[in-house]
């Protein structure tokens, strides 16, 4: 719907996976040209790696914005967490986990539209614009907090799955310990007595 091109460009062994072409709107703007860098990894990168990589894949594919994609929050340091702004040589860029993408995209293509207003329409209004760009950087910066509660919460769960594994594992080994010591435990002398005077009578 916004008239963007998307071609996988990442076959070339040169940096970004994804490059995404945004239409322009007035004649004679330089069209949006966000490379995307894709990566599944558990080591997670600071900003200082993402903002050289992403400004070297700016480079290589003509773009003007970048986004490094993460398939999961393992794969960003904790200075960036699941969103986070930034500026390299190239351009600006987002760095974000999947479920951003869209978000990012939009986010870029703002940002971009933002700047040329301010540049060929000294009427708008810009503090308007700003408000909702606060409004929309705020709700972000919430919803990592969500997520790290939340990763923190099921940190918790899993430890408490895994002391309450420990304590079964516990008990059972008590029980077992329990019934061999029952099982090889012999008859009292009264009861062997008993037994001998029992086969006497017989």
């Amino acid at each position: 719907m916004a008239g963007a091109m998307v071609q996988h460009v990442g076959g070339d062994n040169l940096p970004g996976d994804i490059l995404v072409e945004l239409a322009t709107i007035r004649e004679g703007e330089c069209p949006m040209r966000v490379i995307i860098e894709v990566r599944d990894r558990r080591a997670p990168k600071g900003r200082k790696a993402v903002s050289g990589l992403l400004a070297r894949a700016i480079s290589a594919r003509s773009a003007n914005a970048a986004i490094y994609l993460s398939r999961t929050a393992e794969g960003l340091a904790n200075e960036l967490g699941e969103w986070a702004e930034g500026e390299c040589t190239g351009g600006p860029f987002v760095t974000c986990t999947h479920e951003h993408l869209t978000t990012a995209l939009r986010f870029l293509h703002m940002r971009k539209r933002v700047a040329e207003l301010r540049r060929s329409a000294p009427e708008v209004d810009e503090a308007a614009i700003d408000s909702q760009v606060l409004r929309v950087r705020t709700a972000l910066d919430r919803f990592k907090n969500i997520a790290r509660r939340s990763n923190e919460i099921r940190s918790c769960t899993w430890e408490i799955d895994d002391q309450a594994a420990n304590l079964r594992s516990e008990i059972r080994d008590a029980l077992t310990t329990i019934e061999d010591a029952l099982r090889r435990k012999r008859p009292t002398g009264n009861i062997d007595q008993r037994c001998e005077v029992g086969a006497q009578l017989a």
